[in-house]
């Protein structure tokens, strides 16, 4: 069985240059730390979360794929196709495959990840997935694209102070007088 799901949040960042991070790097936006192998592997790991409350949670690291960002058709943004399973203990918990894109917004511009993701175990999942699951789904893609719009914000910072700022040079006016006595040395 598939459930589809969405979570979504508004960035700081405009729009071109969040597209211009999710294009250059997207394992940054994925996860934190991603090598240079995962980079050019188009994979990463990360840890998605979830708030149980009392200041409890529950972690699962998961293998992200996903394939180059492209400009979406209507040009105004970018999307990126991705899917993840669980490392370990694979058979008991979902699949999700879905795309993330970067959109503008009236304010900076919209990060969502949208997609479909698949419940384990047949009917004993089903039913897992009516009495809690779904909302637990729900709740770690929000913790997640909340992660993740904080790692592309400040991917977009990172790269605004790492630009060298250049003022444009002051104009000299220099003036000579032809009237100025030679100078002879020796």
């Amino acid at each position: 069985m598939e459930r589809t799901i969405e979570a979504t949040i508004d960035l700081h960042a405009t729009p071109d240059r969040a597209t211009a991070v999710l294009i250059d790097d997207p394992a940054t936006v994925l996860a934190d730390g991603p090598t240079a192998g995962d980079r050019r592997a188009h994979y990463v790991r990360t840890v998605l979360s979830l708030d149980v409350g009392s200041g409890a949670s529950l972690e699962q690291e998961v293998e992200v794929e996903f394939d180059a960002p492209r400009r979406s058709v209507d040009d105004d943004g970018v999307v990126m196709a991705l899917r993840w399973h669980a490392t370990g203990h694979e058979r008991l918990l979902p699949t999700f495959s879905g795309a993330l894109s970067v959109t503008p917004a009236t304010k900076g511009s919209h990060l969502a990840l949208s997609g479909h993701y698949r419940v384990p175990l047949g009917a004993a999942g089903r039913f897992g997935d009516g009495l809690a699951g779904r909302r637990i789904a729900r709740q770690t893609l929000e913790t997640f694209v909340a992660e993740m719009g904080g790692r592309l914000d400040a991917a977009v910072v990172r790269r605004i102070d790492a630009t060298p700022h250049h003022p444009a040079p002051y104009p000299v006016s220099l003036l000579e007088d032809a009237l100025c006595p030679e100078i002879h040395f020796g």
